[in-house]
Protein backbone atom coordinates (compact mmCIF):
# COMPACT_ATOMS: atom_id res chain seq x y z
CA UNK A 1 0.00 0.00 0.00
CA UNK A 2 3.01 2.69 1.00
CA UNK A 3 4.48 1.42 -2.39
CA UNK A 4 1.42 2.69 -4.60
CA UNK A 5 0.48 5.49 -2.60
CA UNK A 6 4.35 6.73 -3.35
CA UNK A 7 3.89 5.63 -7.17
CA UNK A 8 0.46 7.75 -7.16
CA UNK A 9 1.71 11.03 -5.79
CA UNK A 10 5.20 10.99 -7.54
CA UNK A 11 2.97 9.74 -11.36
CA UNK A 12 3.74 12.85 -13.31
CA UNK A 13 0.23 13.08 -14.54
CA UNK A 14 -1.18 13.01 -11.06
CA UNK A 15 1.82 14.58 -9.06
CA UNK A 16 0.50 17.17 -6.30
CA UNK A 17 1.49 20.57 -6.87
CA UNK A 18 1.84 21.90 -2.86
CA UNK A 19 2.12 25.37 -3.94
CA UNK A 20 -0.71 25.81 -6.36
CA UNK A 21 -2.68 23.78 -3.70
CA UNK A 22 -1.43 26.25 -1.07
CA UNK A 23 -1.71 29.42 -3.32
CA UNK A 24 -5.47 28.43 -4.16
CA UNK A 25 -6.32 27.37 0.03
CA UNK A 26 -4.78 31.05 1.18
CA UNK A 27 -8.04 32.63 0.45
CA UNK A 28 -9.67 31.11 2.78
CA UNK A 29 -7.07 30.22 5.12
CA UNK A 30 -6.57 34.26 5.33
CA UNK A 31 -10.39 34.89 5.56
CA UNK A 32 -10.84 32.60 8.43
CA UNK A 33 -7.59 33.25 10.57
CA UNK A 34 -8.45 36.84 10.10
CA UNK A 35 -12.27 36.04 11.66
CA UNK A 36 -11.42 34.08 14.72
CA UNK A 37 -9.17 36.14 15.66
CA UNK A 38 -11.19 39.41 15.54
CA UNK A 39 -13.63 37.17 17.36
CA UNK A 40 -11.12 36.90 20.62
CA UNK A 41 -9.83 40.43 20.68
CA UNK A 42 -11.98 43.68 22.46
CA UNK A 43 -12.13 46.68 20.16
CA UNK A 44 -12.17 50.12 20.65
CA UNK A 45 -13.05 53.05 17.37
CA UNK A 46 -11.68 55.97 18.01
CA UNK A 47 -13.12 58.80 15.55
CA UNK A 48 -16.48 57.35 14.13
CA UNK A 49 -17.97 60.43 14.42
CA UNK A 50 -15.70 61.98 11.41
CA UNK A 51 -17.40 58.96 9.58
CA UNK A 52 -20.55 59.24 10.51
CA UNK A 53 -20.41 63.19 9.36
CA UNK A 54 -19.50 62.49 6.15
CA UNK A 55 -22.38 59.86 5.59
CA UNK A 56 -24.68 62.49 6.85
CA UNK A 57 -23.60 65.00 4.18
CA UNK A 58 -23.69 62.25 1.88
CA UNK A 59 -20.30 63.04 1.05
CA UNK A 60 -17.96 59.82 0.17
CA UNK A 61 -14.42 59.82 0.94
CA UNK A 62 -10.98 57.47 0.24
CA UNK A 63 -9.45 55.56 3.19
CA UNK A 64 -5.65 55.68 3.60
CA UNK A 65 -3.78 53.53 5.57
CA UNK A 66 -0.61 52.48 5.90
CA UNK A 67 0.52 49.15 3.62
CA UNK A 68 1.51 46.79 7.23
CA UNK A 69 -1.88 48.08 8.74
CA UNK A 70 -4.08 46.50 5.93
CA UNK A 71 -4.49 42.24 6.93
CA UNK A 72 -6.31 42.98 9.47
CA UNK A 73 -8.21 46.58 9.17
CA UNK A 74 -9.85 44.63 6.14
CA UNK A 75 -11.94 42.87 7.81
CA UNK A 76 -13.17 45.96 10.12
CA UNK A 77 -13.79 47.35 6.60
CA UNK A 78 -15.69 44.88 4.94
CA UNK A 79 -19.37 45.17 3.57
CA UNK A 80 -18.46 48.78 2.50
CA UNK A 81 -18.66 48.66 -1.50
CA UNK A 82 -14.42 49.80 -1.02
CA UNK A 83 -12.57 49.81 -4.43
CA UNK A 84 -9.17 49.11 -3.26
CA UNK A 85 -5.60 49.33 -5.47
CA UNK A 86 -3.87 45.92 -5.18
CA UNK A 87 -0.53 45.19 -7.00
CA UNK A 88 -0.06 43.40 -10.22
CA UNK A 89 2.24 40.80 -8.89
CA UNK A 90 1.10 36.95 -7.84
CA UNK A 91 0.95 38.24 -3.87
CA UNK A 92 -1.31 41.03 -4.85
CA UNK A 93 -3.20 38.21 -6.66
CA UNK A 94 -3.96 35.97 -3.69
CA UNK A 95 -4.82 39.62 -1.83
CA UNK A 96 -7.29 40.22 -4.30
CA UNK A 97 -8.86 36.68 -4.22
CA UNK A 98 -9.10 37.12 -0.07
CA UNK A 99 -11.06 40.05 0.00
CA UNK A 100 -12.84 40.11 -2.75
CA UNK A 101 -15.63 38.07 -0.15
CA UNK A 102 -16.02 40.90 2.01
CA UNK A 103 -17.17 43.48 -0.43
CA UNK A 104 -14.01 44.75 -1.64
CA UNK A 105 -13.10 45.43 -5.51
CA UNK A 106 -9.92 45.19 -6.13
CA UNK A 107 -8.40 47.60 -9.07
CA UNK A 108 -5.12 45.90 -9.88
CA UNK A 109 -1.54 48.19 -10.55
CA UNK A 110 0.75 49.65 -8.51
CA UNK A 111 3.25 52.45 -9.39
CA UNK A 112 5.84 50.05 -10.80
CA UNK A 113 3.58 48.05 -12.76
CA UNK A 114 0.70 49.21 -14.97
CA UNK A 115 0.10 52.37 -12.58
CA UNK A 116 -1.38 54.66 -14.71
CA UNK A 117 -3.81 52.33 -16.20
CA UNK A 118 -4.86 51.40 -12.15
CA UNK A 119 -4.73 55.34 -11.14
CA UNK A 120 -7.82 56.05 -13.71
CA UNK A 121 -9.37 53.05 -12.84
CA UNK A 122 -9.61 53.64 -9.50
CA UNK A 123 -10.43 57.21 -10.10
CA UNK A 124 -13.38 56.21 -12.08
CA UNK A 125 -14.55 53.61 -9.28
CA UNK A 126 -14.74 56.29 -6.81
CA UNK A 127 -16.26 58.35 -9.07
CA UNK A 128 -19.19 55.68 -9.71
CA UNK A 129 -19.29 55.89 -5.74
CA UNK A 130 -17.47 52.97 -4.41
CA UNK A 131 -15.86 54.09 -1.29
CA UNK A 132 -11.51 54.43 -2.15
CA UNK A 133 -8.91 52.11 0.00
CA UNK A 134 -5.44 52.76 -0.39
CA UNK A 135 -1.98 52.21 0.84
CA UNK A 136 0.33 55.52 0.09
CA UNK A 137 3.55 53.58 1.19
CA UNK A 138 2.90 50.49 -1.10
CA UNK A 139 3.93 48.53 -2.45
CA UNK A 140 7.50 48.45 -1.78
CA UNK A 141 7.56 51.40 0.57
CA UNK A 142 9.86 53.24 2.07
CA UNK A 143 7.17 51.96 4.95
CA UNK A 144 5.29 55.22 6.12
CA UNK A 145 5.90 57.39 3.60
CA UNK A 146 3.04 58.55 1.78
CA UNK A 147 4.13 58.31 -2.42
CA UNK A 148 1.99 60.75 -4.84
CA UNK A 149 -0.85 58.24 -6.17
CA UNK A 150 -2.98 58.99 -3.04
CA UNK A 151 -3.08 62.74 -3.67
CA UNK A 152 -3.53 62.99 -7.19
CA UNK A 153 -6.95 60.51 -6.52
CA UNK A 154 -8.18 62.43 -3.64
CA UNK A 155 -7.62 65.83 -6.35
CA UNK A 156 -9.09 63.86 -8.97
CA UNK A 157 -12.27 62.84 -7.67
CA UNK A 158 -12.72 65.49 -5.19
CA UNK A 159 -13.11 62.96 -2.34
CA UNK A 160 -11.64 63.49 1.28
CA UNK A 161 -9.10 61.38 2.74
CA UNK A 162 -9.46 59.38 5.63
CA UNK A 163 -6.64 57.97 7.91
CA UNK A 164 -7.79 54.66 9.34
CA UNK A 165 -5.49 52.63 11.40
CA UNK A 166 -5.25 49.70 13.83
CA UNK A 167 -3.05 48.68 16.72
CA UNK A 168 -3.23 46.28 19.02
CA UNK A 169 -1.22 45.24 22.06
CA UNK A 170 -0.36 42.00 21.09
CA UNK A 171 1.17 41.60 17.75
CA UNK A 172 2.52 39.30 15.49
CA UNK A 173 5.19 41.49 12.98
CA UNK A 174 6.58 39.49 9.73
CA UNK A 175 10.25 40.82 9.89
CA UNK A 176 10.74 39.47 6.20
CA UNK A 177 8.55 42.04 4.98
CA UNK A 178 9.45 45.09 3.91
CA UNK A 179 6.99 46.47 6.09
CA UNK A 180 7.73 44.56 8.60
CA UNK A 181 3.52 43.44 8.50
CA UNK A 182 1.53 42.83 11.62
CA UNK A 183 -1.60 41.12 13.01
CA UNK A 184 -3.03 41.24 16.24
CA UNK A 185 -2.75 38.02 18.35
CA UNK A 186 -5.74 36.30 19.66
CA UNK A 187 -7.30 38.22 22.83
CA UNK A 188 -5.18 41.08 21.91
CA UNK A 189 -7.36 44.73 22.28
CA UNK A 190 -7.88 46.10 19.37
CA UNK A 191 -7.56 50.16 18.96
CA UNK A 192 -9.18 50.85 15.25
CA UNK A 193 -9.03 54.81 14.66
CA UNK A 194 -10.49 57.25 11.55
CA UNK A 195 -8.80 60.41 11.58
CA UNK A 196 -10.08 64.18 10.30
CA UNK A 197 -10.31 64.01 6.66
CA UNK A 198 -7.51 65.45 4.49
CA UNK A 199 -9.12 67.67 1.57
CA UNK A 200 -7.25 68.04 -1.66
CA UNK A 201 -7.18 71.56 -3.09
CA UNK A 202 -8.77 71.75 -6.47
CA UNK A 203 -6.07 73.74 -8.16
CA UNK A 204 -2.86 71.91 -7.75
CA UNK A 205 0.47 72.98 -8.69
CA UNK A 206 3.72 71.05 -8.54
CA UNK A 207 4.40 72.70 -5.19
CA UNK A 208 1.33 72.23 -3.83
CA UNK A 209 0.83 68.89 -4.75
CA UNK A 210 4.01 68.41 -2.60
CA UNK A 211 2.63 70.22 0.30
CA UNK A 212 -0.67 68.53 0.16
CA UNK A 213 1.85 65.28 0.20
CA UNK A 214 3.25 66.34 3.28
CA UNK A 215 0.14 67.41 5.23
CA UNK A 216 -1.19 63.35 4.19
CA UNK A 217 1.79 61.82 5.45
CA UNK A 218 1.54 63.86 8.79
CA UNK A 219 -2.03 63.26 9.63
CA UNK A 220 -1.31 59.32 8.76
CA UNK A 221 1.46 59.35 11.14
CA UNK A 222 -0.32 61.22 14.06
CA UNK A 223 -3.45 59.28 13.27
CA UNK A 224 -1.16 56.42 14.15
CA UNK A 225 0.08 57.24 16.80
CA UNK A 226 -2.65 58.05 18.74
CA UNK A 227 -4.20 54.82 17.93
CA UNK A 228 -1.10 53.31 19.59
CA UNK A 229 -1.12 55.29 22.45
CA UNK A 230 -5.22 54.18 22.53
CA UNK A 231 -3.40 50.34 22.77
CA UNK A 232 -1.01 51.48 25.36
CA UNK A 233 2.20 51.41 22.90
CA UNK A 234 4.54 54.00 23.06
CA UNK A 235 4.14 56.34 19.70
CA UNK A 236 6.81 56.04 16.71
CA UNK A 237 8.78 59.21 16.46
CA UNK A 238 10.03 60.28 12.68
Amino acid sequence: MDLFVHRLLVHPRLMINTRTVARRAFPYLYRLIIRLIAMTCRVTVQGQPVLDTLRANDQPWVYVAWHNNVAMLSWYLRNQNIACLVSNSKDGELIARSVAPWDFAPVRGSSSAGGAKALISMIRAVKEGKTGLLTPDGPRGPVFECQPGAVMIGHKTARPLVPAHLEADRLWVFPRSWDLHKVPKPFSRIVIRYGEPVWIPAQLDRDGQSAALATLQQAMRDNMNQARVGAGLEPYRF
